[in-house]
Formats: structure tokens, C-alpha cells, sequence
């Protein structure tokens, strides 16, 4: 059985057949076609393909490495685009709240002595203690006309309303929002009273808080010139008032310990000591 011949050695033969010709111009451009039959026949091409193929499935490899961390980076951005807005609602309540605070803050400013207390004189929305003008005007021993004037001014705020058909032309009685300020303003007044009652330390004379609150702000110590800038004092009046404050034991130079009292340049440094403190605490001042 006859066997066949490769590229390479069907090549040859023409090659071989040509030459006879002498036609080198086709032989050159053969002989490169032999080369090509050769490196397919050995392989080589095949290889190149198959790096090639390597390169470029590495390539997709690596693209799709890239794809899945962009992708994450996007997730965590919309996550953190989602707590800004989570955060700005929050803000955007507070401010809200603020401001509805600030509100009714100002409607208490516009609020009058006299007027306040004509809300305190009146019932809540929840009673029926209709109270006209005549009874405003007794209960705090003023005309009627300017009982009348004080009471438009409160409606006019919204703070109270009126019942026409109550005897003596009618009644009035707190709105909601009046009700909520006179109750706020009453806690706020037993806040205080609490606070007071509640403080360890009698309030000190002018001169000697204020030398305290100057001494306070720099726990380190200060000297007494210092003190006295920061207290608006004259020297002479602030060492008056901080050994007073030495004695009653919130304040000291230092005269009592091992080392003696601490010279810093012209002056003395001075410290603020517990008792000091606890005075400051109890009044939002440290």
C-alpha cells in the first residue's frame, strides 16, 4: 500500500521540479512555504496558538477579577450612599424638632407676663373651666378692655380659644399648644428649683466665682496675673478672692505641700482643687 506524503515532502518535490525550470522567484516564496509546513508539522504554531490562548483566557481572568471588585466597590457605595441618607433623614428630623423648639421658644417670648399668667388662670382643654372676660379681668385686677386686648393677642398666637355660648358672652380656655407651653414652663421651673436643691455648694460672692470659673478653665494651674486677666479683676482683688477660696479649700498654691507654694516668673501658680470642682460641676461650669 502506496503511503502518503506529507506536506513537507510534496513541497520538496516541487521545489525540486522547479528548480529544473529555474524559476527562483517562486522557489524563494516556496522555500518559505516549506518553513511554515515544517513549524506546523513540528508543532511550534500550535504552541504559539495555545500560549496565545493562555494570554488571553488570563486576560478574561483578570478582567473578571477586575469586574467583581469594581462590582463590590459599587455595593459598598450604595451601602454608604444609604447610611448618608439614613443619617440625613435623621438630621434633617433633629432639625425639625429644632426648630419647632425654637418656635415655641419665640411664641413664649411674645408671651407677656400678664398674658402668662392669664394662661395660667385658665383651664386646660381637657376641663371645663370656661372663663370669660369679666373673670380674667378681676382675677387680675385690671379693666375689662385690656383683659380683652391681652386675651386677642393670645388667640391671636393660638394659644386659647373660645366657647361663644359659656355665660358672661362667652368663655375661654387653653389650646393645646397653650397648655404645652404653660406645662413646660412649669417643669422647667421645678427643673431649676430641683437643681437648686440639689447643689452641694452655696452659691460663692461675685468676685470669688469668677476667679474660681478663671481658674477652672485650665486645670494645669494658671498664675494670678492670668486669673486676673481672665476674671476681669484687678491683681490686689483676685489674690483677696483666691485665698478665700484657698481657706474654703477649692483653691491652692501649693503653700501647704512638701514643696511649698510654686513661684512662676512675677507670680504665683494656683490650682483648682475638688471642692472647686465639684462647685463648678454642679453648675455646668467645668
Amino acid at each position: 500500500m502506496a503511503v502518503s506524503k506529507t506536506l513537507t515532502s510534496r513541497i520538496e518535490e516541487l521545489i525540486a521540479r522547479i528548480t529544473e525550470l529555474d524559476r527562483t522567484q517562486i522557489r524563494g516564496k516556496l522555500v518559505r512555504f516549506l518553513r511554515l509546513a515544517k513549524a506546523l508539522e513540528d508543532g511550534s504554531a500550535s504552541r504559539k496558538a495555545k500560549s496565545k490562548i493562555a494570554r488571553l483566557e488570563a486576560a478574561l481572568e483578570a478582567s473578571k477579577s477586575n469586574y467583581a471588585a469594581a462590582y463590590l466597590a459599587l455595593e459598598n457605595s450604595c451601602s454608604d450612599i444609604k447610611d448618608l441618607q439614613s443619617e440625613l433623614q435623621t438630621m434633617q428630623a433633629e432639625i425639625q424638632q429644632c426648630q419647632a423648639e425654637r418656635k415655641k421658644q419665640e411664641e413664649s417670648k411674645r408671651v407677656s407676663p400678664i398674658q402668662f399668667e392669664i394662661l395660667e388662670r385658665l383651664g386646660s382643654p381637657a376641663t371645663c373651666d370656661w372663663l370669660n372676660l369679666g373673670q380674667i379681668a378681676r382675677g387680675l385686677k385690671i379693666p375689662v378692655d385690656e383683659a380683652e386686648l391681652y386675651i386677642e393677642g393670645l388667640d391671636g398666637l393660638g394659644l386659647v380659644f373660645h366657647h361663644p355660648h359659656e355665660p358672661g358672652g362667652g368663655g375661654w380656655l387653653r389650646t393645646t399648644e397653650g397648655n404645652k407651653l404653660v406645662v413646660a414652663n412649669r417643669w422647667a421651673s421645678e427643673e431649676g428649683d430641683q437643681k437648686e436643691r440639689k447643689r452641694k455648694y452655696d452659691d460663692l460672692p461675685e468676685k470669688q466665682h469668677a476667679v474660681l470659673v478663671a481658674l477652672g478653665s485650665d486645670l494645669d494651674g494658671l498664675t494670678d496675673e492670668t486669673i486676673a486677666q481672665k476674671a476681669g479683676l484687678e491683681l490686689p482683688k483676685t489674690m483677696r478672692a483666691l485665698r478665700l477660696l484657698q481657706k474654703g479649700g477649692m483653691a491652692t498654691d501649693g503653700a501647704n505641700d512638701p514643696g511649698g507654694a510654686v513661684a512662676f516668673g512675677d507670680g504665683t501658680l494656683w490650682w483648682i482643687i475638688e471642692r472647686g470642682e465639684e462647685y463648678l460641676e454642679e453648675r455646668d461650669l467645668l
